[in-house]
């Protein structure tokens, strides 16, 4: 009598298999987390009145945060933008920065918090964006240590992962700057641009005297 043939089983490690699924997921993960905290401070009062220079100070604040986060993305598209697998890029803001990309991301999130006036929505985008650097980031960098090799742990040596040190900053005279990554991310900063108008309208509707404000949140 023949023998039943065995059927190969593939082991697939639950962990593994979890942090992939995490890993995939963070944006939409990122997102739940923060929608109890934005709708708290939605219907939560202000804490400026409006036209008060209180108001025009924190309306300054979120603009500068908005812009600067904006301006960095577009100016670390120019170096990478279109060649992210082709070439290690270490000049311009990557000197300074091993992710200037996701740093211009956390400017912007942080200016909707101080666009609604709001320290519990900066605390949760500062602690969701936390959590969702420690997903992407150790598996970036681990593909570019197997890609690149001692050239990489060398820049990791000399270049902070999020934190800015100007004094490392360098850059070639002249870059070559490629559309497809411009288009791309020109996409994204239309994306980008509804929040300060979205949260600069809500901020003025909060101020409105029929506007339900049920919560007195920091």
């Amino acid at each position: 009598m023949n023998a039943a043939p065995t059927e190969a089983r593939t082991f697939i490690d639950p962990v593994s298999a979890s942090r992939d699924f995490i890993r995939r997921s963070r944006a939409w993960i990122s997102l739940l987390l923060l929608c109890p905290v934005i709708v708290l401070a939605v219907f939560s009062r202000t804490h400026f009145a409006d036209d008060s220079l209180a108001e025009l100070g924190v309306e300054i604040a979120a603009w500068a945060f908005f812009l600067c986060g904006a301006l960095l993305r577009w100016w670390a598209t120019l170096y990478i933008g279109g060649r992210k697998l082709n070439e290690l890029i270490v000049d311009g803001p990557y000197s300074i920065c091993r992710n200037p990309l996701y740093l211009g991301s956390l400017l912007m999130c942080l200016s909707v918090g101080i666009f609604m006036q709001s320290l519990l929505l900066i605390g949760a985008m500062l602690l969701v964006s936390i959590i969702y650097l420690t997903i992407t980031v150790p598996v970036e960098e681990e593909r570019l240590a197997v890609c690149y090799g001692d050239e990489f742990r060398d820049y990791c040596r000399r270049v902070p992962r999020i934190i800015p040190n100007f004094s490392t900053y360098q850059s070639r005279e002249e870059i070559t700057v490629r559309l497809i990554g411009l288009r791309a991310e020109l996409l994204r900063m239309m994306h980008w641009g509804a929040i300060p108008v979205l949260w600069y309208f809500l901020e003025h509707v909060r101020m409105l005297s029929w506007w339900p404000a049920w919560f007195n949140l920091p």
